[in-house]
């Protein structure tokens, strides 16, 4: 969940929470189908995995990485403002499931899946946002990451991103 940006509220933005504040969007219309997403994901049964496994949703349509730069003729580009809410939104979600004693220096396999509500988006879009999201939840560099398995479903009622961690093989062993 990211926090709502409206002045003066501050809230974790929740299916409850949008009903009740309006401003934290840009507009009725997209509020109504943003709560619809919310409460669908909220509905969905928890992901299914073994012990020393780290999974977690986050709601909402994923954002790729080729959307999220904004670039200004003479001056470095730099993250839009959707895409940084992104982020510190899976962080957040991380930061809320992370298993006690998850070891940050250590390497790791990630397997995304990418719920989009649109059929024509990429897989691999939103890789790169992700595993920058979660340096300093999941590990201390995006570097420890061993192998990173990417897919894609279509699901236009709770479009999310869904994420697994684990120890990478050669870390187990």
């Amino acid at each position: 969940m990211a926090i709502c940006s409206s002045r003066g509220c501050g809230n974790q933005t929740t299916a409850a929470h949008f009903t009740k504040c309006a401003s934290c969007l840009l507009g009725t219309r997209r509020l109504d189908k943003l709560v619809a997403q919310y409460r669908a994901v909220e509905q969905l049964p928890p992901l299914a995995v073994p012990a020393g496994v780290w999974a977690f949703r986050v709601p909402g349509l994923p954002v790729a990485w080729n959307n999220a730069l904004i670039r200004y003729a003479g001056r470095r580009p730099f993250l839009a403002p959707k895409a940084r809410e992104w982020k510190q939104q899976i962080a957040l979600a991380a930061m809320q499931t992370r298993p006690g004693g998850w070891p940050l220096d250590r390497r790791y396999d990630v397997e995304l899946t990418s719920v989009f509500a649109n059929p024509r988006a990429d897989a691999d879009g939103p890789v790169k946002l992700v595993l920058d999201a979660l340096t300093g939840c999941a590990w201390t560099d995006d570097r420890l990451v061993a192998r990173v398995t990417a897919s894609k479903l279509v699901d236009a009622d709770a479009p999310r991103i869904e994420v697994v961690l684990r120890l990478a093989a050669q870390e187990r062993a």
